[in-house]
């Protein structure tokens, strides 16, 4: 028997020769993989740094927009603000200035082009146009080639052209101003908020002080509330109570709540009480990106804010008017008056942009608030006709004041806030005044107006109605009612320019803003009926009618500034001005 084992197979060896063959073809092909990941990888690496130049070299660009003062210091002052970015960045030689679109294939280079950017106005997938127009004028767009090599590459092959594009927008300067707000007349009291909303305001003159000096801005409001966007913030319904907390809150004066809105708050008149609005009701910003952001960052008076809301609140309500203060220098004379706010003040955020020539229209404006004051004065017995005739005139005159405007149209930016310049144009409102008709709420125009009455007293005017009328009045007291057709006028003042520094306040109007606008109305053709005849009793009471009329021009002025309304003329606060940076918009 034998002990021998069978040999072994030769296949197994042949089989180790196979799997070494798998091995080093696997080893081949993760070596290549990771070869090939590496150049993908650098690739990438150098694009992003590619772009990440571009990117810096546009937004530094852009912020040469508002230094430069000619086109060509201008153009010196990109073209070397991008060089210099290149040159940090290792970028090769090849910058320059130039609008062409950069092609592939063709030497590396960047160019850096000056143009207008304008979501609204520009089809052109970025919005970018190129102009050499010093009023568009406010982008810059940068592009940029980079051809980079492969590292692990067979001999004779070629490197990739990278290419990279950045438009960044100079974001104008943006300012915030408000106009007739009637703070001009009311910095150390704050009565105005309990005239609006029918109720006792505890603040004192120095808190409410502090608020005329304290400015918020539409950022600090936005993080108060707690929305994402400025558009939120904006559209965010809010009754009065919710707007004074925000107001305050983001002003860091939250203690001040109660005194202004009175304590408790629930004491507010019942407009007040139960009106909702939005800060966009009390804000003009009609402004783009990136200006917008640049608007988020300007400050806002507190003071104004309160005021405007509280002007809302009370939305068209007829508010009795303290004419208790005017002197009365007409014996026999009685005044009472009404006001309402026939459209709330706006404050104004935004940039310099002009939007037409005919007549010139700007884009920033606010405007004062549209007013109509409703003057009921009771005349009896002036001494024209004293001893012959009880008289009583009751003339009832409406007065509204349309909106003044304020147009930003310049602004100038310093490194120190306190040095930056802002231009306004500021046109007054038309002041309209004419008979009341309370029939019809509205003015009278041909409808005849009763403006009071005659009780006869004596023989001497029966005697002389009776040669009129045919003694048809006889001996006994009668009578006699007083009619006239409407006298309506106007009056406005011319437009202005004013330049201000941030915080700064001036009133703009003429010296005389009514103009005796009520003394016109009151030449009255006035008739006298009496028993179905007309009489026309003009010349007799003329005197006593213009005595009246300028009485009531000179009450007027009086009666409306510590309501914070004004007629003809424009209270305009500078809150502030922001220059803020560059921002890349594509």
């Amino acid at each position: 028997m034998s002990l021998r084992q069978p040999p072994v197979p030769r296949t197994r060896r042949a089989a180790r020769g196979a799997v070494s063959v798998m091995a080093a073809v696997l080893i081949a092909t993760v070596a290549i993989a990771a070869l090939v990941s590496i150049d993908v990888g650098h690739v990438f690496m150098r694009q992003r740094q590619l772009q990440n130049m571009v990117d810096l070299a546009a937004m530094s660009a852009a912020q040469q927009l508002k230094r430069a003062d000619s086109a060509a210091n201008l153009n010196a002052a990109v073209l070397g603000t991008v060089s210099n970015i290149g040159a940090k960045n290792g970028y090769p030689s090849g910058i320059a200035m130039g609008c062409a679109t950069a092609a592939g294939g063709g030497a590396d280079a960047m160019t850096a082009c000056l143009g207008e950017w304008d979501p609204v106005n520009i089809s052109d997938a970025r919005h970018f146009g190129a102009t050499t127009d010093e009023k568009k004028l406010n982008a810059v767009r940068v592009q940029a080639t980079q051809t980079v090599p492969i590292l692990f590459v067979i001999p004779g092959g070629q490197g990739r052209q990278l290419y990279a594009e950045a438009v960044a927008s100079g974001s104008p300067p943006v300012a915030a101003f408000s106009l007739g707000s009637g703070l001009l007349d009311f910095t150390t009291d704050s009565k105005l908020l309990g005239f609006l909303l029918g109720n006792t305001v505890t603040l004192s003159a120095l808190d409410w002080q502090g608020l005329v000096n304290t400015t918020v801005t539409l950022d600090q409001l936005r993080l108060k509330l707690g929305v994402g966007t400025v558009d939120e913030l904006l559209n965010a319904r809010l009754g009065l109570q919710g707007i004074y907390a925000l107001v305050l809150g983001a002003a860091n004066k939250d203690s001040l709540l109660s005194a202004a809105l009175g304590s408790p708050p629930t004491t507010l008149g019942s407009s007040g009480a139960s009106a909702v609005m939005t800060l966009g009701q009390l804000l003009n910003l009609d402004v783009l990106a990136p200006a917008a952001s640049s608007a988020a960052q300007v400050g806002l008076s507190a003071a104004s804010l309160l005021v405007t809301a509280a002007q809302v609140a009370n939305g068209s309500s007829a508010l009795a008017v303290n004419t208790s203060l005017i002197p009365v220098s007409v014996p026999g004379l009685s005044l009472t008056a009404s006001a309402r706010v026939v459209q709330p003040p706006v404050t104004a955020v935004g940039p310099v942009r002009k939007l037409g020539t005919s007549p010139d229209a700007w884009r920033t404006t606010a405007n004062t608030s549209q007013v109509g004051v409703l003057l009921e004065a009771t005349l009896t017995s002036p001494p024209a006709i004293s001893g012959i005739a009880n008289l009583e005139l009751k003339v009832p005159l409406y007065v509204e004041a349309a909106k003044a405007t304020a147009s930003l149209t310049d602004l100038q930016c310093a490194a120190a806030p306190n040095d930056r310049r802002a231009t306004f144009h500021v046109s007054s409102g038309l002041v309209k005044a004419c008979l009341w008709d309370k029939s019809r709420s509205a003015c009278a125009d041909s409808t005849p107006v009763t403006i009071g009455s005659v009780r006869l007293l004596s023989g001497l005017l029966n005697d002389l109605l009776g040669a009129l009328l045919g003694g048809l009045l006889g001996g006994s007291p009668a009578d006699v009612t007083l009619t006239a057709a409407d006298n309506p006028k106007q009056h406005s003042t011319p437009g202005t320019d004013v330049t201000l520094a941030p915080g700064a306040h001036q009133e703009v109007g003429g010296t005389s803003p009514v103009g005796g606008l009520l003394k016109n109305v009151l030449a009255l053709n006035i008739t006298a009926n009496a028993l179905g005849q007309n009489i026309n009793l003009s010349s007799v009471l003329a005197p006593a009618l213009t005595q009246l009329g300028a009485l009531l021009d000179a009450a007027l002025l009086q009666l409306l500034p510590p309501l914070g309304l004004q007629l003809g003329t424009a209270d305009l606060w500078l809150h502030s001005i922001d220059c803020n940076n560059a921002e890349l918009v594509y």
